[in-house]
């Protein structure tokens, strides 16, 4: 069986991100391009609401660590994360 949750909306789904990015103790500089990322991702295949956002923001904090020393999530961190979620969805494979 399948259990349906309802879908957050992109704000809430950005704020799911800050959230879970300060009690990593980061922070992130662009609100409005995290609401364009779950925009995005909203759409993609294989999105699955916060989870989404949980494997969002840990590309982004590899990202962030191999390009810079403090504890924010920049822009280009998080589109590059995004970039990588969005691509590793499509090649996924299912099954055994």
């Amino acid at each position: 069986f399948r259990i349906t949750f309802p879908a957050y909306s992109t704000t809430q789904l950005a704020e799911i991100f800050e959230t879970m990015a300060r009690k990593r103790g980061l922070t992130t500089t662009n609100h409005d391009a995290l609401i364009d990322c779950a925009e995005k991702l909203t759409h993609s295949r294989g999105f699955s609401n916060a989870r989404t956002m949980r494997n969002l923001l840990d590309h982004s904090i590899i990202e962030a660590a191999s390009s810079h020393d403090d504890a924010t999530i920049y822009d280009k961190d998080l589109l590059s994360a995004a970039n990588h979620v969005f691509t590793s969805k499509e090649k996924q494979a299912v099954g055994f």
